[in-house]
């Protein structure tokens, strides 16, 4: 298993006051064993507690997701040796003046 920002979808931009950051993640996942097996990825995007700070869900690859808690996730049988990629992308909104962590 593994998980890769995609560095070519993340992006930064400004409009008056505020910023705005988009991100994208790639999570790739191998059977290596010999048969079938069924398996759930979670992954979680941010949830802000802050009213000035705004996050939106662009896409969520195709997941189950609980925007209270920002939950994702994927239930899947995948075949031996084959590799599934989920893509998820969201973005934050805030003022410029503010600093933002843990993205």
């Amino acid at each position: 298993m593994k998980r890769d920002k995609l560095k070519d979808l993340t992006s930064r931009s400004f409009m008056g006051s505020t910023k705005k950051e988009s991100y994208a993640w790639e999570i790739s996942v191998r059977n290596t064993k010999t048969e079938s097996i069924k398996i759930i990825v979670e992954d979680q995007v941010p949830v802000s507690q802050n009213t000035q700070i705004e996050v939106s869900v662009l896409d969520t690859g195709g997941a189950k997701y609980n925007k209270a808690t920002g939950k994702l996730e994927w239930e899947f049988e995948i075949k031996p040796n084959e590799t599934r990629k989920m893509t998820y992308k969201y973005e934050v909104k805030y003022p410029k003046d503010k600093q933002i962590s843990g993205l």
